[in-house]
């Protein structure tokens, strides 16, 4: 399996780590790409490649279907965008915006790593 590109845009250290935890001990070959604000990830040069991208809905500088567009418009990401929010109400939302995937938080981290895998394998095919 190739080396995977995660993008994890955060500023939720304790999130950051979970997920970190969560892929490193199901996936050997990854790298990371971490933002904790909109304003870095702005910087962020679209020449880089990404298989998948994890956005937590913490983020202090701008709301999350900016950086939805931001990621899908101006750094033509492709790769599946996996959504974290502790609120469901805006999980309609997410999707119109270009989300793939929806978690409520606090989630069940067996299944979000499941599905992460799911989502690896149909890529690497």
């Amino acid at each position: 399996m190739a080396t995977i590109n995660c993008l994890i845009i955060s500023e939720d250290i304790v999130f950051n780590e979970i997920i970190h935890r969560l892929i490193c001990y199901n996936i050997k070959e990854v790298s990371f790409i971490s933002f904790r604000s909109f304003a870095k990830l702005k910087n962020f040069p679209k020449e880089n490649k990404i298989d998948i991208v994890i956005l937590d809905d913490s983020i202090s500088d701008c709301v999350h279907y900016e950086v939805i567009t931001h990621l899908r418009l101006t750094k033509e990401i492709v790769a599946p965008i996996y959504f974290f929010s502790p609120v469901d109400y805006i999980e309609k939302q997410a999707y119109s915006n270009g989300v793939n995937f929806f978690f409520k938080k606090p989630f069940e981290p067996k299944t979000v790593i499941n599905h992460i895998m799911s989502t690896i394998q149909s890529i690497s095919q």
